[in-house]
């Protein structure tokens, strides 16, 4: 199985997990964590397989379909780079305090990303669009998390647990209210049963 197959597995169990999450029981949220660190992970280990070529027609070569892969200059960098909406994805989609200050951070490496392959394509008139394609996907999946409404996803999530979402909100607007947080562990523990 190819690097890019078991990308688009781990992108497909993500989605599955998040609509499933959102929709059936909240319980699936494993699915769609596993699925963004499998992701990050794919892209700081195997990112050069990924990202790691360019199609450069060679003038010295027998013709061929796609022209002759070559390295790219800035390969080491997209291995981070396309790391970073994962796990800031992850931050933001398990409510961690400043997932949002993340998301903005996943954007502005997604638009180094872009100027990369601007500027790539500027000086070779070459560019790899499997980078393109990324960069699209994931800068819209950021910016469709940054334009929602701070609780929008827990109200989604657990609308059939009223108390315990009231519970959780109060908890994360107020991080260092022990009562609020005794009142969050007392629903926890109720929803558990």
């Amino acid at each position: 199985m190819s690097i890019k197959k078991l990308e688009l597995i781990c992108a497909a169990v993500t989605l599955a997990g998040f609509l499933l999450a959102i929709t059936v029981a909240p319980m699936f949220t494993i699915l769609y964590t596993a699925g963004l660190n499998i992701l990050a992970l794919l892209y700081f280990i195997g990112g050069t397989n990924i990202f790691g070529t360019i199609k450069k027609p060679d003038e010295t070569a027998p013709v061929q379909p796609g022209g002759v892969l070559t390295k790219s200059r800035f390969t080491p960098v997209l291995h981070f780079i396309f790391a970073i909406p994962c796990i800031a994805l992850v931050f933001y989609l398990q409510n961690w305090p400043n997932a949002l200050f993340y998301l903005q951070v996943a954007l502005i490496a997604l638009a180094v990303a872009a100027g990369a392959v601007a500027f790539n394509y500027s000086k070779t008139s070459y560019y790899n669009p499997s980078i393109v394609k990324r960069v699209a996907i994931y800068a819209g999946i950021c910016l469709i998390m940054l334009s929602l409404p701070k609780y929008a996803l827990i109200d989604i999530k657990y609308r059939n647990a009223p108390a315990y979402r009231d519970a959780l909100k109060n908890t994360m607007a107020h991080p260092g209210d022990t009562a609020l947080r005794h009142q969050f562990e007392q629903e926890r523990e109720k929803m558990g049963r």
